[in-house]
């Protein structure tokens, strides 16, 4: 399904590009200044609107390293701009699948999602339905994780910063997989919809 290519093309770019711009501005950063991690004012901003960043950062200041907690806020700045932008793609992708697909499309789509229908008991439907929902949950659940911060875990400033540019690698990691975990309820929604609209 083209919709399922382009959700994990977006997760792959998406783990891709940030471990590219973090290794590369914490590098960079070191030796020619802040200013090479600088990105717009409006990603920076999230450095401090985003409670786990402002902790990361935070520690970096107490322990006198100023310079590597300016590194830090802007990469991970960069690391939930682009996270956030995942999953605005993600979900604007699904809820536009039935206004992109052509009318031959849609119909294949509605004949294999009666076809599975058919052959599945409404037990078994249910159970489906309750995995979509558990998936979207931990999806959920693993970004408030990494929003909130982690004060004991390895999203902890301590780790984060003992980890360096690893740790920040490592965090960009488990947003791809919360993404990924994302991907199965923005199948079912993008199908959802387009048999609603045919059905309407």
């Amino acid at each position: 399904m083209p919709l399922g290519i382009a959700l994990l093309a977006t997760i792959a770019i998406f783990f891709i590009s940030n471990v590219v711009f973090v290794t590369g501005c914490t590098l960079t950063g070191r030796a020619h200044g802040v200013d090479a991690c600088r990105i717009s004012s409006g990603v920076e901003s999230l450095g401090h609107t985003i409670p786990s960043i402002d902790q990361v950062a935070s520690w970096y200041d107490r322990s006198g390293m100023l310079l590597d907690a300016q590194l830090v806020r802007s990469a991970l700045s960069f690391i939930w701009a682009s996270a956030i932008a995942a999953v605005v793609l993600m979900i604007s992708a699904a809820c536009l699948t039935p206004v992109l697909l052509s009318a031959d499309s849609k119909r294949a789509m509605r004949a294999y999602c009666e076809q599975r229908s058919r052959s599945r008991s409404r037990e078994k439907a249910g159970q489906i339905n309750k995995t979509v929902a558990l998936f979207l949950i931990v999806a959920i659940g693993g970004f408030q994780i990494a929003y909130w911060g982690d004060s004991i875990g390895m999203f902890s400033p301590r780790a984060m910063a003992s980890s360096g540019i690893f740790g920040l690698c490592e965090l960009s990691g488990f947003l791809a997989v919360c993404l990924f975990v994302f991907f199965p309820p923005m199948l079912w929604t993008a199908r959802a919809l387009v048999v609603k609209t045919l059905s309407a």
